[in-house]
């Protein structure tokens, strides 16, 4: 039986409302709340209407999805699902176009990380000391101390260290060596050195120096490490004048990833110039306060 008159009406009212309601929402993407173009450009002429309600909404979800990364998952959900869609063709250049402009936007967003990335490290780089060489280190001049300085290598090299785990090779970028005399007798042996791998070398060295203050004849300087001017400081000393070196100190400068180590020797009892340990902590503590702090 043919369809009735009000049937074929009420079928027409209904294509052509659908029909309305999608050039309706082709108008309302053309002003999206960033003041961007939108990815479609549909033409009122060339719009067939979609009559699968279930599709319908899923068209309109996908076209106004404003996330780039949503907007790209809700168009190949909406394409796997209707394939044969009569806005297929609309889908596929949006979802094109969507792709392009996320490409870029991850294009440029990779760029300005590497950007803020080097920006960081040429500031790092800026907050430490103008000069490469370890002359910095020198010490000034201390009145009663007289210096003996050695030409600084700047060839790299390792050298190792005993630790409570074995021995650790240490790696360094540049030296400098020199000792300090007090009344023309040796008293300091210092060396001054840029670590390589400054991080793990630093827990080394401690590692070691705490190993060598566990020795029966030795005690570590308290507190443990001992802030002094812009150094960490970490030390050893003999409980009474005997052997070789009466004391062993770390002063390590993280802004500028340098060590200085510091062997403080005991006098023969010809030439001695200390008599007594509290002599040796006065003269001791004498260098340490004027050396750090012409070293800041």
């Amino acid at each position: 039986m043919p369809p009735s008159t009000s049937e074929n009406l009420k079928s027409y009212l209904v294509a052509h409302i659908c029909m309305l309601l999608l050039i309706l929402t082709a108008v309302s993407l053309g002003r999206a709340q960033d003041g961007k173009r939108t990815n479609q450009t549909l033409q009122p002429a060339t719009l067939e209407p979609i009559s699968d309600p279930a599709e319908y909404s899923a068209y309109i979800a996908a076209i106004n999805t404003t996330s780039l990364e949503s907007r790209q998952a809700a168009m190949d959900a909406f394409l796997q699902r209707f394939p044969n869609s009569v806005m297929r063709d609309e889908v596929e250049d949006s979802l094109l176009e969507t792709i392009v402009r996320l490409d870029n936007e991850r294009t440029a967003r990779v760029r300005a990380e590497l950007r803020l990335k080097r920006i960081q490290e040429e500031a790092a780089a800026r907050s430490l000391p103008s000069r490469r060489d370890l002359s910095y280190y020198a010490p000034c001049r201390l009145g009663q101390f007289e210096m003996h300085e050695a030409p600084e290598d700047d060839q790299p090299f390792s050298r190792t260290v005993s630790t409570s785990k074995g021995k650790r090779k240490i790696e360094v970028s540049r030296r400098l060596n020199f000792y300090l005399s007090y009344g023309g007798t040796p008293f300091i042996n210092l060396k001054a050195e840029r670590l390589e791998n400054y991080a793990q070398d630093k827990q080394a060295l401690i590692d070691g120096l705490r190993v060598l203050g566990n020795e029966p004849d030795t005690d570590r300087v308290d507190p443990w490490p001992k802030p002094i001017g812009n150094f960490e400081v970490y030390g050893v000393n003999r409980r009474q004048l005997s052997g070789t070196v009466l004391g062993s100190y770390l002063l390590f400068k993280d802004a500028d990833m340098t060590v200085i180590t510091l062997y403080l020797m005991n006098s023969s009892p010809e030439t001695g110039w200390v008599h007594t340990m509290k002599e040796y902590g006065a003269l001791r503590d004498d260098f340490l306060t004027a050396y750090t702090t012409c070293s800041q």
